[in-house]
């Protein structure tokens, strides 16, 4: 921790009636949970003791390192410009900012002095940022927690290339046709000797007839998307899929450019598997070292020759090869249907030309009672909930308020928080930084860039939210006119509208679709849930012919 311990002194600040934000940060997921968390969590009741109203701003997995790649800290400071809080309140400074340059931490706290006189709160002091005395221990403390993340990432990779400089390291996810083993010394695992435990990886014989058959569409099929056909029709699983274990994934293009491009499918272990992005791995370069030559021989991990590889990557890589065009499919139920077997939403399914759009279960196939694979098309779905159209505007005598209620949200004014805030932090470095007779500096430069990409991304998100808005007032509108014959009046939306209303109408719909095939396929509804309520519609049969 970089906060130094100070005494709360006298600001003079007010808090009758004030909102403060209360902004947790943690850089890894998977530090959600745990006691640091719950120790950046605790400053809720710390400044609601203090008299102030909180607002929280959860942020999980996000680098401090820049402010443009945080949307939550974005929104908050975009609550702050709009009065809707009236200050800040942090842990430790560590969780506002870690840039090194200085640059976030200057504009936040321009912000709290322009918006909120000043006012910064963390565990033991209070500050006020328009005094001189808490300004320079802002600058010193946001400072340190700058230089103690390079001090933590430079360590982190030191250790890291010398350790991968002696043998190979095997961290983070098993890829597809291996499985992690345990170190063992003498037969026992290094743990039971008192040493830290180390485990490696090996080729898992259960895959064995997995890689074969990818092999094999390898040498036969022209295109990726033919292999990943035929692996499909083969019934041939991704193992590994997503930490989830083996045989309940969908093997995808990325997962096959994953191996054609991996050395390690050909028994060739390397630290980095291109030229490495980090500005560190520039500065082990520049002291003689390069880490992407860090490599091993690890032959009894190779799955495929040389050779193989040599023309697969010939195949199915070069640029000048004419990649196929997948169509994409809009699915408007998304988020709508949900497996009958396992619960689990319903996701893209593609389509083909019988069944039209179709959704799939994303689940792990394994928890399936019947073995099988749960798909639904969009054709069959909809016929199945038309079934309980009636009941579901009926359902209760302001079921069209709650239409209207669930369509009006906050997202919209959340994003445009997001962009605010996005645009006051381009305004503020071009009138501090930006000097127009003196070229700026590299990474002033990239700052900008990144800045423009984030505001890009944001300004699209928010046309998104607004058309749907848009959209969604013209379905409640013509919902609530019509309200004698809510039925007609529904078959007045467009297919876009209808979707949207089952969206804002019903969750957790779950689909039995009948094996049989063409016009004696049936459908089924065993349950679904309105939205808004806690318990479910169960048993409603329907009669729906293909």
């Amino acid at each position: 921790m970089v906060e130094l311990a100070a005494t709360q002194g006298e600001t003079g600040l007010p808090c009758d009636a004030k909102v403060v934000g209360v902004y947790v940060r943690n850089s890894t997921r998977a530090q959600i949970g745990n006691p640091r968390s719950e120790w950046q969590m605790d400053l809720v009741p710390y400044v609601e003791g203090m008299g102030y109203a909180v607002r929280v701003y959860q942020e999980w997995g996000v680098s401090g390192t820049t402010l443009a790649q945080r949307p939550k800290a974005n929104s908050m400071l975009g609550d702050l410009q709009a009065g809707r809080i009236q200050g800040i309140a942090v842990a430790e400074l560590s969780r506002l900012a870690r840039d090194v340059r200085g640059l976030d931490a200057a504009f936040i706290a321009d912000q709290l002095i322009r918006y909120a006189h000043g006012r910064l709160i963390t565990y033991g002091r209070v500050f006020d940022l328009r005094r001189s005395t808490d300004w320079m221990l802002y600058q010193t403390l946001t400072m340190i927690a700058g230089w103690q993340r390079l001090d933590i990432r430079n360590t982190l990779y030191s250790g890291t290339v010398k350790a991968a400089s002696r043998q190979p390291i095997f961290k983070g996810k098993v890829k597809p046709g291996y499985k992690r083993v345990d170190v063992t010394v003498d037969g026992e695992r290094r743990m039971a000797l008192g040493v830290r435990s180390r485990s490696t990886w090996e080729k898992d014989d259960q895959q064995t007839d997995v890689m074969a058959a990818l092999a094999r569409e390898f040498d036969r099929q022209p295109t990726l998307l033919a292999v990943i056909g035929a692996l499909r029709a083969a019934r041939v699983r991704r193992a590994n899929s997503k930490g989830r274990g083996v045989w309940d994934g969908f093997w995808e293009g990325r997962d096959l450019e994953r191996i054609l491009l991996d050395p390690l499918y050909v028994g060739e272990w390397r630290l980095l598997g291109g030229s490495g992005v980090s500005d560190v791995w520039d500065q082990f370069k520049r002291d003689g070292l390069d880490p992407a030559e860090i490599r091993h021989e690890v032959p009894h991990l190779a799955w495929f020759t040389t050779s193989q590889m040599v023309i697969w990557r010939e195949k199915f890589l070069t640029s000048d090869r004419p990649k196929p065009h997948r169509l994409h499919h809009e699915h408007p139920l998304l988020g709508v249907l949900a497996c009958p077997e396992c619960g689990t939403t319903m996701g893209r399914g593609g389509a083909s030309n019988t069944a039209g759009v179709l959704y799939r279960c994303r689940g792990v196939q394994r928890r399936h009672a019947s073995g099988r694979e749960s798909i639904v098309s969009e054709r069959m779905a909809l016929r199945a909930l038309r079934s309980i159209l009636p009941e579901v505007l009926t359902h209760s005598a302001n079921a069209l308020q709650t239409l209207s209620a669930n369509l009006e949200n906050g997202s919209d004014a959340c994003i445009q928080s997001q962009l605010t805030a996005l645009e006051e932090r381009d305004r503020f470095i071009r009138q501090k930084y930006l000097i127009p007779a003196r070229r700026p500096a590299q990474w002033l430069i990239a700052e900008v860039n990144e800045l423009e990409t984030a505001k890009l991304k944001v300004q699209q998100q928010l046309e998104t939210v607004v058309h749907q808005r848009e959209l969604h007032g013209q379905m409640a509108d013509v919902l609530c006119e019509c309200s004698v014959d809510p039925m007609g009046a529904f078959d007045t939306l467009t297919a876009e509208q209808q979707a949207a209303a089952w969206q804002a109408l019903v969750t957790n719909v779950k689909v039995i679709v009948s094996r049989a095939r063409g016009r004696n396929c049936r459908a089924w509804l065993q349950e679904w849930t309105p939205v808004g309520e806690p318990y479910a519609h169960a048993e409603r049969s329907s009669s729906c012919v293909a």
